[in-house]
């Protein structure tokens, strides 16, 4: 069955909408308030003026064509590694057939979303997909080298990162060391900015990975949503805040902002992705993920306050749906 993958996961994702169909209070939220928050940003989309708009729309499609294919690249992983359907996933045409069609379904649902908010250039959207599909489809590929170089070669101190096996005090008093190297690099060129930022940049790729089965396992034997974030959040606090605070203490506003920016938004994900997976099957959380990130950047662009709200109510909705979940089907 060369479709078979596709109707196992059009599926689960029926399943999860009939179970949200059920609910009332998640029925009014998505009758009520996408509609409304569609109709709002459908409005500020109008103000805009036409290049702005038109480099929204080229940035949007990309990075939703980008998350799209990383997901599906990632999904396919699991059904071969880990599905129900491993049989089926190993095949080559199998898995050209799953990426194929819902990939097509994804683009043609973006599409649509986008006319509905008014962003209709068609040479900006479709540019925007065409160049997002390539890198969402590299980028699973890129990072799993990384990882494999970096267990390989990377430094045995630096390496119990991904591992989260570096004890707090040192990955706070690394974080000063850091900071403390972004105000000695000089600011011509902003190389003290370039600098903190690799240092944030290997800070998400160490710690940013969230193990969706690691996630339901810690829920199904009882862990606290409280506990689930202590796991993941606190050695990315203990890594990102001191250098940050070291930098505004010493008025180097430009790298201290950078540091700021990624110690707010690295673990706000993180939880947002925890409680997505305690939450919902992968594949619905992925996806639930993605669509609350491109909403939380558009709220943020186009009403700045707006932003963290729709990342603080999605995290606050997905904890409270999550609280009786104790095992969820992949």
């Amino acid at each position: 069955m060369r479709f078979a993958l596709v109707k196992h996961d059009a599926a689960i994702a029926w399943s999860v909408v009939r179970g949200l169909s059920r609910r009332a209070s998640d029925g009014l939220t998505l009758v009520i308030l996408v509609p409304v928050l569609a109709l709002f940003a459908r409005v500020r989309l109008t103000t805009l003026p036409e290049d702005l708009r038109e480099l929204v729309g080229f940035g949007g499609a990309s990075l939703f064509a980008t998350i799209l294919a990383k997901a599906l690249i990632e999904r396919l992983w699991f059904h071969r590694t880990d599905g129900v359907l491993a049989r089926d996933a190993q095949r080559a045409r199998d898995g050209i057939a799953f990426l194929g069609t819902l990939m097509l379904a994804g683009v043609a649902m973006g599409l649509g979303a986008f006319a509905l908010l008014g962003l209709v250039d068609p040479s900006g959207i479709v540019l925007g997909v065409l160049s997002g599909l390539p890198a969402g489809l590299l980028f699973p590929f890129v990072r799993e080298y990384v990882r494999k170089w970096w267990r390989r070669f990377g430094p045995r101190s630096l390496r119990s990162l991904g591992r989260f096996r570096l004890s707090l005090i040192k990955a706070a008093t690394l974080s000063v060391v850091v900071g403390i190297l972004g105000l000695l690099m000089p600011s011509k060129h902003y190389l003290d900015a370039i600098v903190i930022g690799v240092f944030g940049l290997s800070v998400i790729l160490l710690t940013g990975s969230v193990n969706a089965r690691v996630v339901r396992y810690m829920t199904l034997v009882g862990h606290s949503g409280a506990s689930l974030l202590r796991h993941w959040l606190t050695i990315q606090i203990a890594l990102l805040w001191p250098a940050a605070l070291v930098l505004l203490v010493a008025q180097a506003y430009l790298p201290a902002t950078v540091a700021m920016l990624i110690a707010a938004i690295l673990p706000v994900v993180t939880a947002l992705r925890i409680f997505a997976y305690r939450a919902l099957s992968q594949l619905i959380a992925d996806w639930t993920v993605a669509i609350v990130i491109l909403a939380a950047v558009y709220a943020g662009f186009t009403v700045p306050p707006l932003g963290p709200l729709v990342m603080v109510g999605a995290i606050v909705w997905l904890a409270r749906r999550g609280t009786g979940a104790r095992w969820l089907l992949a």
